[in-house]
């Protein structure tokens, strides 16, 4: 399953009560472009033309919008929306329930949320 809601808290709570039962899928759309050691967490859907780029990790049930960029080694946490057009760069930290804004820029080292 995949829940495809936009506010991370009713996401998260759909997600909780739905994992009871249920296997969560993590989706990515053909056109991203993920490096091969990134780990995705569960429940996690990948949009068109997003890059992840070496050793990053997602954590569950995150949207990563279209054209997100983040760079290496970083770490996204759990119930996460990275709105259109976020970059992400290197080795930054977004904490758990994150909503990013269109467009936004998280400077490498930062530690968000």
């Amino acid at each position: 399953f995949i829940v495809a809601i936009g506010n991370n808290k009713i996401r998260q709570e759909v997600f909780t009560s739905f994992k009871k039962n249920l296997l969560p899928a993590t989706i990515v759309h053909p056109s991203a472009i993920i490096g091969s050691d990134v780990t995705l967490g569960e429940g996690t859907v990948v949009l068109a033309n997003a890059v992840i780029n070496a050793s990053a990790r997602i954590g569950n049930n995150t949207i990563v919008n279209s054209r997100v960029v983040i760079d290496h080694d970083c770490v996204v946490g759990n119930h996460i929306h990275l709105s259109i057009g976020t970059m992400v760069g290197s080795t930054s930290e977004i904490a758990d329930g994150y909503l990013s804004a269109i467009g936004e820029n998280i400077n490498s080292f930062s530690k968000i949320g």
